[in-house]
């Protein structure tokens, strides 16, 4: 850009987040966030989860990242997954995949749990 005479390179995060880019993306307002109320999640699916998440941690010696833990539950089946054959895509869910439907990430399952 130039102002003045001087001139000014606007960096890759200025243009990015600048108010002319169409593909910036904008906050999305909290009241749109819909997160499942504990009531509507099947305790059995948490315990699951939760029991996936504590195993992997006791193997890593208590500790691991997130995307480390997300791996393990994407080898790991979902909860009842044996039992009626939920499907993802023509194949079996994973218990990541199932985390991901209910809480939307291992990050918001883990604020539930505090």
């Amino acid at each position: 850009k130039e102002s003045n005479g001087a001139t000014f390179i606007e960096s890759r995060s200025q243009r990015a987040t600048g108010p002319n880019n169409p593909y910036r993306s904008s906050p999305v307002p909290s009241s749109k966030i819909s997160v499942p109320r504990p009531r509507d999640i099947d305790q059995n699916i948490s315990d699951y989860i939760e029991g996936l998440i504590r195993e992997y941690l006791k193997a890593r010696g208590g500790l691991a990242n997130s995307r480390d833990i997300g791996r393990y539950l994407a080898a790991n089946g979902a909860f009842g997954a044996s039992e009626n054959a939920q499907t993802w895509n023509g194949r079996r869910q994973t218990a990541l995949q199932q985390l991901k439907s209910i809480y939307g990430s291992l990050a918001s399952y883990l604020a539930r749990k505090d």
